[in-house]
């Protein structure tokens, strides 16, 4: 398992390594909260990435999922003792107040990614997006927002990218079978969601890589451009 640097990607490892090992050894989540003597909501926020486990308990749960190589061990604890810091990213330091938390888990996402896909049918993604055009959807989609949520957002448009209807981040390099390296950003109207389920991501993959076949190339597209701006 990499060395990740960011501590929601760690705990995201750590999660999916703990959930595997669960199920190849067919325990549910109640075996696991009694044998370990914790709470079962315990369990399920580990398992969900809610909250981070300690290194002496993460030890200790390994034992008892049959994770036993030397390696393997020391690096889902380095991963678990590196999830447990509050370091922040550039973006979350900067604009932590105004924007939604699932944008700032998807911007730790991307900070480790090897292959990002965005499909956006009816907008222009954020990261090609220019300021005056993000600032009329920001004022037809939400009225509401104050001017310093606004300003703070607007900004964005030049410090990180921000999907139209879904982004597939693939955090590792096994595309042999991308779903499960992958997580999905999904986008409709002011709502966005983290999915990380591995069959609606393999779903959206296929939808994904169907539009992709049957679209225009990139000489086809800038000529169409070029024509639209004439």
């Amino acid at each position: 398992m990499p060395e990740w640097d960011i501590p929601a990607v760690a705990r995201r490892q750590v999660r999916l390594a703990l959930c595997e090992a669960r199920e190849a050894r067919h325990l549910t989540q109640r075996d696991v909260a009694e044998a370990m003597e914790w709470s079962l909501s315990k369990v399920q926020r580990i398992e969900k990435g809610d909250v981070s486990v300690a290194a002496n308990d993460l030890s200790a749960l390994l034992a008892l999922l049959g994770i036993e190589s030397g390696e393997r061990v020391d690096d889902l604890v380095r991963a678990a003792r590196l999830s447990r810091q509050r370091r922040r990213s550039r973006l979350e330091r900067r604009f932590r107040q105004h924007i939604p938390p699932v944008l700032l888990q998807l911007s730790a996402y991307e900070a480790e990614v090897e292959e990002i896909r965005v499909f956006a049918p009816m907008l222009i993604p954020g990261f090609l997006q220019t300021r005056g055009y993000a600032e009329v959807l920001l004022r037809s989609s939400q009225p509401e927002l104050p001017a310093q949520t606004r300003e703070v957002r607007l900004e964005m448009v030049a410090s990180a990218p921000v999907s139209g209807q879904f982004e597939i981040c693939h955090l590792a390099g096994n595309r042999a079978d991308p779903p499960e390296d992958a997580v999905m950003y999904r986008e409709s109207g002011d709502h966005g969601e983290i999915v990380e389920d591995a069959e609606r991501v393999r779903r959206y993959l296929g939808m994904f890589e169907k539009l992709w076949h049957s679209s225009y190339d990139e000489t086809k597209s800038l000529r169409l451009i070029g024509d639209r701006i004439k």
